[in-house]
C-alpha cells in the first residue's frame, strides 16, 4: 500500500507525511502519504516513446459533466462487437479472464480478517501477499510484521508446518482455493533475508513513537531491539533474527514430498531456497486449480516497511533509502529464473511495484533516469526472457490505491474508477488526483505532466506493448492491490461493481481487492457477488466482454458480458452514482429476441446484492431488443437478458 518516500532534494522536497496504519501483527499493509497535495498543476504535456502514448480508442458516448436530461440515461449494447476498450480496441467480442475477480484474502490477525474462500463467492483468484510476506520464510512458516506492527516476528497460520500460512486446511490456503477450483496466487520473497525462527513478540506498540515530522508513529519503532539483518554486526549473514534467502539451490536436490508430509521433508534452516519452495508447491497442488507465483510485495517500499532487512541511513522510524532500478530487476530476473526451473508452466507477477514505485522505483535520481523504472524494467525482462529462451515475466503487476490511506467522501469514491480508464477526467485537478493516489506531484511536477489524465490501464497495456513489439509472449497486465474507499457505504460498493467492469472491459488480466475495513457488511465485497455470485448460488455472468456505452459517464457506467457457450443470454451490469432514481433506455444490438430479464441489485441498507422480483419486459423488433429499467439510488444491478 501507500508508503512514504525518502525526502527529495532541497528543491523537490515532500510535505509532512501521515501514517494509516492497518493494525495488525501479521500480513499487514500500512498507509503513508504526504499530507497535501504540492501546489497547482502544471499543464498537461503529451508523453511518447517509451513512456507510452495511449491510443485513442472509442470512448464511452457523451461528455464527462452533467447529462444532457438528469433522471435518464441511454445504455448501447452490441452483442457481435467488441467491448470500448481505450487502447487496442478489438473489433470482436473479447474473452473476460476469471482472474480479475480477485482478493486478497488471509489476513490473519488483521481488523478485517475473515475466511473469504468460504464464501459462496467464487472469486477467480485468490492472492496471499502484503508487507509481512517480504520476510516470511516457508521453511519455517516465520514472517515479520516489519514497521507495520514493531517488527513482530513469529509463526503464521499453520505452525511451523512448510510454507503453513498458504497450505494449511483451515484457511484462505491453496487446498481450499483448488476445492471450489480457484486459482491461488502466492509470494516468493526475493529480499536478501528471512526470519528466522526467532519470536518477537508485541503484544500492543508503545502508546506513542517520534516520527520525524513530529507526529506519533508508534508501530515503526523496535521496543524489543530485535536485532536486524541490516545491523552492522550481523556480518552479512542475518544476524541471529533473520537467514539469508537465495533464488536457487546449488545442487538441485529439492525436498521430494506431496501435500501433508512436513515430517518426511526435511530442509535446512538457512539459507531458504526459493526454487526450492516452488518445487515443494508444485508436487504438493500442480495438478488442481493454477497456482502463480507474485515476486515479493511493494519492493519500492522495503526500506520503510522493513528497515531489518534493507540497508537505510538514519534512525527508524526517520530512515532513509534507495531502492534502485536494478535492485528490483536484478531480483526478478534471478528469481524468476529459479521458479521457472522448477516449474516452466506456473505463471509469474513482477516487479510489484505500488503507486508512484512505477515511475521511480525508489530512486529519484536513478542513473537509469529519465526512462521510468516500469518501462526499464519491461525491457531487462524482456532481454533476460530472451537469453533463458522463454518468458521470465507472465504479467506487469502493480499496485495502485486510490484513496492515498484515507477515505474519500462517497461522491469521490464512486469517481475514482476513472482513473482506471478515463481520457475525459478531469473534472478532478492533476493536484488533487495525485493527493488521491501517488500521495505528490513527482519531482518537476512530473505527474501533472506526463500522468494526467491517469489512465493507469491504457498506459501500463501501452507500455507493455512498446517494450514487447508484435511478442505473443508479451505480459498480460495484473493489479494485485487496489482499494477504492468506502467499503462501509453503498459508495464503496458501486465503486468496485464499476472497477471489476472495467477491468473487463479494458482487458486486465488478473487483480485481487485488498480490503481494509470489517468484512462485516463490507460493501467491497458484497459487489463481487454482482459478477460471481448473483443470485447467491454462485451463478456467475458471461465470460465475453461486449460493446457497451452510456450516455452520461459521470453518473452511470454499464458493462456487457456474453456465454462463450450460450447465445441466448447476456448478462449486464447497470451503475448509478448518482442520489437519485435514473432510468435507463437499454437497446441491445445484435441479439436473438430476448423476452424478459431478471435483476439483481446492490443498493443502500444492506451489503448484499437480493433479487428484484418484478422481472423487466423486454421489446425486440428490426434487429434489435430494447428494456427500460428504473436503478434505484446510488446502486448497482445485475440483469440477466433472456
Amino acid at each position: 500500500m501507500l508508503r512514504d518516500r525518502e525526502p527529495m532534494p532541497a528543491a523537490f522536497s515532500l510535505l509532512p507525511v501521515r501514517c494509516l496504519v492497518i493494525a495488525a501483527p501479521l500480513f499487514a499493509s500500512a498507509a503513508c502519504a504526504p499530507a497535501k497535495d504540492q501546489g497547482a498543476p502544471s499543464a498537461r504535456v503529451q508523453t511518447d516513446g517509451a513512456a507510452g502514448v495511449i491510443d485513442g480508442g472509442p470512448q464511452q458516448d457523451g461528455p464527462s459533466q452533467e447529462p444532457p436530461d438528469a433522471g435518464t440515461v441511454m445504455f448501447r449494447v452490441d452483442v457481435t462487437k467488441g467491448p470500448a476498450r481505450q487502447f487496442q480496441p478489438p473489433a470482436k467480442p473479447a474473452p473476460v479472464s476469471a482472474y480479475i475477480y480477485g482478493i486478497n484474502a488471509g489476513l490473519m490477525g488483521t481488523a478485517v480478517s475473515e475466511n473469504l474462500i468460504a464464501r459462496t463467492t467464487r472469486w477467480g483468484l485468490v492472492r496471499q501477499g502484503g508487507d509481512a510476506y517480504t520476510p516470511w520464510n516457508w521453511t519455517n512458516n516465520y514472517n515479520n510484521s516489519g514497521s507495520d506492527y514493531c517488527f513482530f516476528q513469529g509463526a503464521g497460520l499453520g505452525g511451523g508446518a512448510l510454507a503453513g500460512a498458504i497450505t494449511d486446511l483451515g484457511g484462505d490456503t491453496i487446498p481450499a482455493a483448488q476445492a471450489k477450483g480457484e486459482a491461488f496466487l502466492a509470494t516468493v520473497p526475493i529480499i536478501d533475508y528471512l526470519a528466522a525462527a526467532v519470536d518477537n513478540v508485541v503484544s500492543q506498540c508503545p502508546a506513542a513513537g517520534s516520527f520525524c515530522d513530529g507526529t506519533s508513529s508508534s508501530t515503526r519503532v523496535n521496543p524489543n531491539h530485535l536485532p536486524f539483518a541490516t545491523d552492522s554486526d550481523a556480518g552479512g549473514a542475518g544476524g541471529p533474527a533473520f537467514v539469508p534467502n537465495a533464488a536457487a539451490k546449488p545442487d538441485g536436490g529439492y525436498c521430494t514430498c506431496s501435500g501433508g508430509c512436513d515430517g518426511g521433508c526435511q530442509v535446512a534452516a538457512g539459507p531458504v531456497y526459493q526454487d526450492e519452495f516452488v518445487h515443494y508447491v508444485r508436487g504438493a497442488y500442480g495438478t488442481g486449480a493454477p497456482v502463480f507465483f507474485s515476486l515479493d510485495n511493494e519492493p519500492n517500499y522495503w526500506g520503510s516497511t522493513h528497515p531489518e532487512l534493507w540497508p537505510s541511513t538514519g534512525v527508524i522510524p526517520c530512515q532513509k533509502y534507495t531502492v534502485t532500478y536494478d535492485d528490483i530487476v536484478s531480483r526478478n530476473i534471478a528469481f524468476a529464473t529459479a521458479i521457472k526451473s522448477a516449474w516452466p508452466t506456473t505463471k509469474v507477477f513482477g516487479p510489484v511495484v505500488a503507486q508512484d514505485g512505477m515511475v521511480y522505483a525508489h530512486s529519484y535520481s536513478d542513473p537509469h533516469g529519465p526512462t521510468e523504472f516500469l518501462d526499464y524494467y519491461l525491457a531487462q525482462m524482456r532481454a533476460a526472457s530472451a537469453a533463458a529462451g522463454g518468458p521470465l515475466l507472465d504479467a506487469l503487476d502493480v499496485h495502485y490505491y486510490t484513496n492515498n490511506g484515507t477515505t474519500p467522501g462517497p461522491a469521490q469514491c464512486v469517481q475514482s474508477p476513472r482513473l482506471f480508464w478515463d481520457p475525459s477526467y478531469t473534472a478532478l485537478s492533476a493536484a488533487k488526483t495525485a493527493s488521491l493516489d501517488f500521495g505528490w506531484t513527482g519531482v518537476a511536477d512530473y505527474f501533472s505532466q506526463a500522468w494526467y489524465p491517469r489512465q493507469l490501464i491504457p498506459r501500463l497495456l501501452a507500455k507493455i506493448a512498446s517494450a514487447y513489439p508484435g511478442d505473443p509472449a508479451a505480459p498480460v497486465l495484473s493489479i494485485s492491490e487496489y482499494n477504492n474507499g468506502c467499503e462501509s457505504d453503498i459508495s464503496g460498493g458501486v465503486a468496485q461493481a464499476d472497477v471489476l467492469g472495467i477491468f473487463g472491459r479494458e482487458g486486465v488480466w488478473a487483480a485481487a481487492a485488498w480490503p481494509l475495513q470489517s468484512l462485516t457488511d463490507n460493501y467491497l465485497l458484497a459487489a463481487f457477488d454482482l459478477y460471481r455470485n448473483y443470485d447467491g448460488k454462485g451463478a456467475v455472468v458471461g465470460d465475453t466482454a461486449v460493446y457497451a456505452s452510456t450516455s452520461d459517464v459521470a453518473d452511470t457506467s454499464v458493462y456487457a458480458f456474453a456465454h462463450s457457450d450460450d447465445s441466448s443470454e447476456v448478462d449486464l451490469v447497470a451503475i448509478n452514482k448518482t442520489s437519485a432514481v435514473v432510468s435507463a433506455t437499454i437497446q441491445v444490438a445484435g441479439s436473438p429476441a430476448f423476452a424478459m430479464a431478471s435483476a439483481f441489485e446492490l443498493v443502500a441498507g444492506s451489503a448484499a446484492v437480493t433479487p428484484v422480483l418484478t422481472a423487466v419486459p423486454v421489446t425486440c423488433g428490426a434487429g434489435a431488443c430494447t428494456l427500460t429499467y428504473a436503478m434505484a439510488p446510488m446502486s448497482a444491478t445485475t440483469l440477466i437478458v433472456r
